[in-house]
């Protein structure tokens, strides 16, 4: 039988045989939680290869906007994550007894934390904008320079607020079965365990996400509002619109006309124009000449009324085509104005949507991670005699914030057409010089 797996005491265990035991904790640990590490390994993977992409169509595919900066600073915080922040994770599920590294545990929690807080302040000013171009269009908007500065505040904040997790968390003693001996892993340290100000540095990182989601619920709330209302007044100028156009050309009932005297009618058609039904040499597009005189008024051709009657219904009835064409003409350019409009408002409401679902699965992402943390702060003894089930989904959930990172992309490639194009001729092989030949520009909204 192995000297390690003896239950002797702790002051009979040299180094080695200690460094041995814990290094067989955390293999065993490692195999348990296996299923854990394999997702996150794929998020890893998925995430920096969905992120790559978005980098790289949007920096050279796209034109500069407000938009594509706020975007590429999201997919680098997403890149930074699955490059630096999930491997430490899994180094944390792997070496769960035996973590040696305090200057890694130490950048690991630092680079996390200044990451998520920063993809938070991001959000949250991409909201803003958003608010204000739907909200208040005729507001001096926001510019590229704008956002460059905002995104650069966002890090430096973030910076700020995760420089005491560095000092927070550490190497740790956890418990190993044998009584009395204690293992090494990445959590919060000995130190400041205890410490009032790891409760206030909690409390304020509560605080600000909470805060963060709130302006965001705030703003896509007023957002929608206000696209609600923009679609019912949309809908009520259509309809009105409608009515008119069906008043102006809407076949008339015949009118009696002053001029005849058989009592017979003229007929308003479609276009506009009046015909006589006694008109017998009037083609069937109302363009030819005068009409017959009336048989049962017979009289010398130019000197009958029926004869100026003729004439002044050729005169009224060219004043009514031109008339008829000049508001076709006009109608045609209202159309294509409000064609032009309504084709921007659509795109701004796509790029809304869009951005609301990427900050509403960032939101989302970090609730099971807030509610174990807050179980845990509760409840003590709520990690002890865990089932393996139990511990894989806690080691899963716990870590739940960087699921984003994995699905931010694919909710680009959902919403975006360009995004998606871009990805399927890079995925089949077209040069970047060839796509810049090819593929047009498109505008802020264009996406």
């Amino acid at each position: 039988m192995d000297f390690i797996e003896i239950n002797v005491s702790v002051h009979n265990m040299s180094v080695v045989d200690l460094d041995r035991y814990t290094g067989k904790l955390s293999d065993e640990t490692a195999m348990l939680l296996l299923p854990a590490i394999i997702i996150f390994g794929v998020i890893l993977i998925v995430g920096a290869v969905g992120n790559s992409l978005v980098l790289f169509v949007y920096y050279f595919k796209f034109k500069t906007s407000y938009i594509r900066t706020a975007i590429l600073a999201l997919a680098l915080f997403d890149l930074v994550t699955c490059a630096l922040c999930i491997p430490g994770e899994i180094l944390d599920m792997r070496y769960s007894y035996n973590y040696k590294s305090q200057f890694l545990c130490k950048g690991q929690r630092l680079v996390t934390t200044a990451v998520q807080m920063a993809s938070g302040f991001a959000l949250v000013c991409v909201a803003n904008d958003r608010y204000r171009r739907i909200c208040h269009p005729l507001r001096q908007q926001a510019t590229v320079k704008d956002a460059i500065k905002r995104i650069l505040l966002s890090c430096l904040l973030a910076t700020v607020l995760a420089i005491p997790a560095a000092l927070v968390y550490g190497i740790a003693r956890v418990p190993t079965p044998i009584e009395g001996l204690e293992g090494q892993e990445c959590s919060t340290s000995e130190t400041f365990k205890r410490h009032p100000l790891r409760m206030a540095y909690n409390a304020v990182l509560c605080l600000v996400f909470v805060a963060a989601f709130a302006s965001m619920i705030i703003y896509y709330v007023l957002i929608g509002r206000k696209v609600l209302h923009q679609k019912q007044f949309r809908d009520l100028v259509q309809n009105r619109q409608r009515r008119d156009s069906c008043k102006g050309y809407r076949p008339q009932r015949p009118t009696e006309s002053s001029g005849d005297s058989d009592g017979q009618h003229s007929v308003c058609t479609t276009n506009g124009s009046i015909i006589d039904p006694s008109d017998h040499e009037l083609g069937a597009n109302g363009n030819k000449g005068f009409t017959k005189s009336n048989p049962t008024s017979p009289s010398k051709p130019g000197k009958t009324s029926t004869g100026k009657f003729e004439f002044t219904n050729r005169i009224r009835r060219l004043s009514i085509n031109k008339k008829g064409l000049d508001n076709v003409s006009e109608t045609s350019r209202h159309n294509s104005i409000c064609d032009n409009s309504s084709l921007n408002s659509s795109r701004l409401r796509k790029t809304s949507v869009m951005l609301f679902l990427i900050s509403l699965i960032f939101v989302l992402s970090f609730l099971p991670h807030l509610a174990l943390k807050l179980t845990q702060a509760v409840r003590s003894s709520f990690l002890e005699n865990l089932t393996p089930a139990a511990s894989i989904t806690y080691n899963i959930m716990v870590r739940s914030h960087f699921f984003n990172a994995a699905v931010n992309w694919i909710v680009y490639g959902l919403c975006s057409p360009k995004f998606r194009r871009e990805c399927q001729i890079i995925c089949g092989g077209v040069t970047l010089w060839t796509n810049n030949k090819t593929l047009p520009r498109f505008s802020e909204e264009g996406i």
